[in-house]
């Protein structure tokens, strides 16, 4: 299972989201990412462990209140970056990022909806 993360309500929310997927980092070695808002939504994924590729000053370029971050241990869908969460879209109600842990068993009929 990988490791998830959120904090709201909190000036320096990249930073203690990092600080939170550090230590969830045995739920996921594969991958981590980090998605904030500020109104709009910045979002850093990299391959490898939390304290090797995610810094303070990559926390600095991402502001916001609101963060959700994701270490990824793939049971499925392989190593590839684009299985690195937290997912983004664009939508017509206006941007999303999303990080979970398995499968969406009903995506198709969202994606239809």
């Amino acid at each position: 299972m990988c490791g998830i993360i959120a904090v709201t309500s909190h000036p320096q929310a990249s930073h203690l989201v990092r600080l939170g997927l550090h230590n969830l980092q045995h739920r996921g070695e594969e991958a981590v990412g980090i998605a904030t808002s500020d109104g709009t939504i910045k979002i850093m994924r990299k391959r490898g462990w939390v304290g090797d590729v995610i810094t303070d000053s990559d926390c600095d370029n991402l502001p916001g209140n609101s963060a959700i971050g994701h270490v990824r241990y793939s049971t499925e869908g392989g190593p590839s970056g684009t299985n690195t969460q937290p997912l983004f879209a664009q939508l017509d109600i206006g941007p999303v990022a999303i990080a979970h842990n398995g499968h969406i068993s009903n995506a198709n009929t969202l994606r239809k909806q």
